[in-house]
């Protein structure tokens, strides 16, 4: 381990020892469960050797053991096929791997579709499990003293998804024509599918006071693959989206100056509503629902210093208090379903913390090593991934949240690492958008 890895994982240390975070783990982050009870019993689910000892020979379900030379016939050191990840590959290649349960295959995007530093993967969402889009956006610049700006939005394609038939470019028109890019989709079915999208010209490179505007912030229903607009104008903007289905969903609004607002939709139309009491200083940047009255959201100061997680509960939003030990993490991400909920501070670099919702109670746990975590699913049967990246080598990993502890799997080394759940156990919705620190 080098220098810097070292004074990395002693500030970590430091970090989770004031938190009240604290792991017993005496593992390797390429251990399969990070936890302090590993060992060459090969009927513990958290076993990595690569022996047969303790173990029935005579029977191919003999227990839950991930070893090579084992004779299971399930590979623990995977995950069952309820994922899929996205991200670039070693080239810079954009590409997904769907689990398959002995191990990962890989469904490539269109050949045609360049990821580089003008192109890219927007944000992506999965219809129960079942269909999934990817909006590819574009984006030009211009060169120095011939242009007012350094980086154009100049537009998106589509991207489909199905388990059977992988990634398929789509020739669906564009929303708000050719120079806005999407910022977030969703599908409450997988016939209905929705875009907020906008115009940035970002001016901070060419002599201009650093100023990137984002203009022209629209919300579109696409039926029959044509969009129609149905709300927005050139200086509004949606920070959050979630529909139930095609006649309910919720929204956070923005003007460019003022207070933000709430949008419901009842069917029809998008209808404003004032912000809660007490969230009138800020805005919603995440929401999950799991009723229409019923889930929760992540709340933004205006001045960007506070984030905290709100509850809705019988149409009433109120604050959460951390559990203890997770006073100091940044919440930015909030992931549901029946009585489980999971809560990250995505993307951050120093934080590896997160709140566990399990048995009505708020945990504050922690993995066992310094890691970026990216995203996450729970799925219809209360399962829970992580997806995300460890700090000391800068491989992705990906984990299951169990009862005490984290089980590690075999990870697609993709950077960065999108997580989504197709199949059966997929929830309704699984969307992605990332964090505006």
């Amino acid at each position: 381990m080098s220098f810097p890895q070292v004074i990395l994982v002693l500030l970590w240390f430091l970090l989770v020892g004031t938190s009240g975070c604290f792991s017993t783990d005496d593992d390797g982050a390429a251990d399969d469960e990070l936890d302090a009870d590993d060992d060459n019993n090969d009927d513990a689910i958290d076993d990595d050797d690569d022996d047969d000892d303790n173990d029935n020979d005579n029977d191919n379900n003999d227990d839950d053991d991930d070893d090579a030379a084992d004779d299971d016939t399930i590979d623990e050191d995977y995950p069952t096929n309820d994922l899929l990840v996205i991200g670039r590959d070693a080239n810079g290649h954009l590409t997904s791997f769907l689990g398959v349960g002995v191990g990962w295959e890989e469904q490539p995007f269109p050949a045609s579709l360049a990821e580089d530093e003008f192109h890219w993967a927007g944000p992506s969402f999965f219809v129960d499990g079942q269909k999934g889009y990817l909006a590819y956006n574009r984006s030009y610049s211009g060169p120095a003293g011939l242009v007012y700006f350094n980086l154009l939005t100049e537009g998106y394609r589509w991207v489909t998804y199905t388990p059977d038939g992988g990634w398929t470019l789509r020739q669906a028109p564009l929303a708000s024509g050719i120079l806005n890019n999407a910022g977030m989709v969703f599908a409450p079915t997988a016939d209905t599918l929705w875009a907020y999208t906008n115009f940035t010209s970002d001016q901070t490179n060419h002599g201009w006071p650093g100023y990137i505007y984002v203009q022209h912030g629209y919300l579109y229903r696409y039926a029959e693959r044509v969009p129609y607009r149905e709300w927005g104008d050139s200086n509004q903007h949606i920070d959050a989206l979630f529909m139930l289905g095609p006649d309910y969903g919720l929204a956070a609004a923005r003007p460019d100056l003022g207070t933000g607002s709430l949008l419901v939709y009842d069917g029809v139309a998008w209808q404003p509503q004032a912000m809660p009491e007490g969230f009138e200083d800020g805005r919603f940047v995440w929401f999950w629902l799991l009723e229409e009255n019923n889930g929760f959201g992540i709340w933004r100061s205006d001045d960007r210093a506070t984030y905290e997680v709100a509850r809705l509960a019988d149409g009433e939003w109120s604050r959460l208090d951390p559990p203890f030990g997770c006073a100091t993490m940044i919440p930015t991400r909030v992931w549901a379903r029946d009585d489980r909920a999971l809560v990250i501070s995505q993307g951050a670099d120093n934080d590896n913390r997160y709140w566990d919702l399990r048995d009505g109670q708020w945990q504050c746990r922690c993995l066992a090593e310094p890691a970026r975590l990216l995203d996450a699913v729970v799925l219809n049967d209360g399962r829970t991934f992580i997806s995300g990246v460890w700090l000391v080598n800068g491989s992705s990993f990906l984990v299951e949240v169990i009862a005490d502890n984290v089980r590690q799997y075999v990870a697609p080394q993709l950077d960065p690492l999108r997580l989504h759940a197709v199949g059966d156990k997929a929830p309704p919705a699984s969307p992605y958008y990332e964090v505006e620190w």
